[in-house]
């Protein structure tokens, strides 16, 4: 962080991609067509975290209002369970195939009186899913790009502060033809996700000096 004046600070931020273990699980072959129906194999699959690029900027415009701005990259393509797309040799899928994204969001804070504070925000994020992937991505649709957020912080007590928020994010949708490990891209096929979410958020804090 970097304070270029007494009102407004400059900051950047990397973090580094996050190793996890291989999920696991176990699954049958339930065809029964197939000479080793009813086995059981373990199966593994490698999905990371990327890593993030981050910079921000706040502004403490008066004694009231305070606004701040901020943009990240997250590199998904070269992160594991992310960068592959399509089969293996075995008929699984390889990974979700997902594109690098920006993402942007403003926020800001008016203190209306001296316990009480009205807060609002906006953020837009890339879409990390082709349509030629949505059928590999039906069980994971991160395919929304908008969010607005409103909520208030009260202190009804010294020391002792409520804090309300909810976000909207708004319905996105991604199509794109079906696959098959041996055939490929299935002619005339379609796969359509759509998405949108609701949070309410409350929240007490404490403090004592």
């Amino acid at each position: 962080i970097y304070k270029m004046t007494e009102a407004m600070n400059l900051g950047l931020a990397y973090t580094s991609k996050q190793h996890f273990g291989d999920f696991e699980w176990n699954s049958r072959n339930d065809d029964p067509t197939d000479p080793n129906w009813g086995t059981h194999r373990d199966l593994t699959f490698k999905l990371n975290a990327p890593a993030i690029i981050g910079a921000g900027i706040s502004y403490q415009a008066s004694d009231r209002l305070f606004v701040e701005a901020d943009a990240k990259y997250f590199m998904y393509s070269s992160t594991e369970g992310f960068e592959d797309e399509g089969f293996t040799q075995t008929g699984a899928v390889a990974g979700f195939g997902w594109d690098d994204i920006k993402v942007v969001a403003l926020g800001g804070q008016f203190q209306a009186t001296e316990k009480f504070a009205l807060r609002a925000g906006y953020n837009y994020s890339d879409n990390p899913v082709p349509e030629e992937n949505s059928f590999f991505n039906v069980s994971a649709p991160a395919i929304i790009q908008h969010h607005i957020t409103g909520g208030f912080g009260f202190e009804f007590h010294e020391g002792v502060e409520l804090s309300v928020a909810y976000y909207r994010a708004l319905e996105n949708e991604v199509s794109g033809p079906m696959w098959h490990p041996a055939m490929g891209q299935i002619p005339g096929s379609d796969v359509t996700s759509s998405m949108f979410e609701d949070s309410f958020i409350m929240q007490f804090s404490f403090s004592h000096q």
